[in-house]
């Protein structure tokens, strides 16, 4: 085998590890996560320091996986939509810029 090739196939081992501890880790995010959803309950809905207004949602599904729970929010100032509408956000009683 080249060098080459074992640098890639090392940095190909290194990077499947790299991705497997983030899968661990968003698991673990997702659980605590999905806790506080449910304590909070489907339909609710607020807004952070930030300005970001967030309803927690049952949702349709997911890439990944399937939620029983989950959230939508307002977009941030760098991104061009969020997944929960200024409009529906103002008509919840939300002040949006």
């Amino acid at each position: 085998m080249s060098n080459l090739s074992q640098s890639i196939e090392e940095k190909i081992v290194e990077l499947v590890e790299a991705k497997e501890e983030l899968k661990r880790q968003m698991l673990e995010v997702d659980g605590k996560l999905e806790q506080q959803l449910v304590a909070l309950g489907i339909g609710k809905a607020f807004q952070a320091p930030d300005g970001i207004v967030y309803q927690v949602v049952r949702p349709n599904g997911t890439f990944m996986y399937f939620k029983t729970i989950d959230y939508v929010r307002t977009k941030r100032a760098h991104e061009t939509k969020g997944t929960l509408s200024k409009t529906e956000a103002k008509s919840m009683g939300f002040e949006i810029d």
